[in-house]
Parts: C-alpha cells; structure tokens; sequence
C-alpha cells in the first residue's frame, strides 16, 4: 500500500514553492503552516465571512494558544504534550490528595488567596504578583 507524503513532507521537498489553496480556510491554521513550511503562496478561501476575517488576523498575528497547540501537533512537536508516563506519574502522585482532600480554605474574593498558602512557598521564591491590581471579579 502506497502511502501519501504529509503536508510537512510535500512543502519540505528541495526546489519546491508550491501554491496551496486552502478551500474552507477556516481560521487559517492549514494556511499559516503551510507558509511557515516553504509554500510559495496561499490562497485561502472561505464562504463564511466571519471565517475569512479570522484567517486574515490569523496570517498577521500571533496564534491563539490552540491555533499553537493545533500547530505544533501537525508539525510532530511534542515538547507542549504530556507523554503517558508523565500523567500516570502526576496521578500517583495526586492520589493522596484525591483520596483524602484537606477542607478547603475561604479567603476574600479578589485577593491572591489565603495567607496560609503562603506558608506553602517558604524556602522557595515565593509567588510573583500580578501586575494588575486586585480584581473584584470572580475567578
């Protein structure tokens, strides 16, 4: 069975700078990788108006965190995923916690939370402060 080149591997190919049409371009993921891996050029096309405005923003601007998490799994980029060892090792570890929570601690809204947490950074640098002030909306 023959198989079929990936996106990846048909840009990547030397001497190549091929135009791609994005047909139901969307908010312009396939359109903004294709650029990034050697396309020559893009037409992105899209019936929906609101689609077509995304894609625009898309292709001149920073991505949105799933528009990078989309774009590092189509490049094969792991290093933002957890691996299998990684969540069953953050669940053992949890396990305690799960089993037994300790009783939760109010503290007044809008604040960085309880003075008791506090007591959880001794030893460390401690928390760093937001730059905003305190907020009165709720988290």
């Amino acid at each position: 069975m023959r198989r079929m080149p990936t996106q990846r591997q048909q840009l990547g190919r030397e001497g190549r700078a091929p135009a791609v049409l994005d047909l139901g371009c969307g908010t312009g993921l396939l359109s903004a990788y294709c650029l990034k891996h050697g396309a020559g050029s893009v037409v992105a096309v899209d019936t929906n108006q609101t689609m077509v405005n995304l894609c625009r923003r898309a292709l001149g601007r920073e991505k949105l965190p799933y528009e990078q998490l989309l774009g590092d799994a189509l490049d094969g980029d792991m290093t933002r995923f957890a691996t299998q060892p990684i969540i069953e090792g953050t669940w053992t570890a949890l396990a305690p916690v799960v089993a037994d929570p300790p009783p939760a601690t109010v503290y007044e809204p809008g604040t960085m939370g309880p003075e008791t947490a506090d007591k959880l950074m001794e030893g460390y640098h401690g928390w760093i402060q937001p730059v905003a002030g305190p907020s009165d909306r709720p988290a």
